[in-house]
């Protein structure tokens, strides 16, 4: 009768220090899955955010570049064309702002 006592409360341990040992597992298990989840949608907002920066850098690129086309055209519109560019802007502009102009530009 003792004997069987015994092995029941031994079982029952058992079972007890199983249990315990199975939610300890999970709980850190449960802990390293959330931080390899957290890892990872930093990683995939770091890359989204790039893009979107990347994306914004092409379109602000594009919109300038439209610009410049933009205001060519009006120059060509505007300039004579039995002129060169330098004496059409030589024409339009003083001596003396002429050539404060080339000497920044060079």
């Amino acid at each position: 009768m003792e004997e069987k006592l015994i092995e029941e409360e031994v079982a029952r341990r058992v079972e007890q220090l199983v249990s315990k040992r199975v939610e300890e597992e999970l709980e850190k298990r449960k802990e390293e899955i959330e931080a390899e989840v957290e890892r990872r949608i930093e990683a995939a907002k770091r890359i989204m955010e790039k893009e979107m920066l990347e994306e914004m850098e092409r379109k602000r690129q594009a919109e300038l570049e439209a610009q410049r086309i933009k205001e060519v055209k009006c120059d060509i519109r505007w300039k004579p064309s039995c002129c060169r560019p330098v004496d059409w802007l030589q024409d339009v502009v003083s001596e003396s702002l002429f050539s404060r102009m080339l000497t920044k530009v060079a």
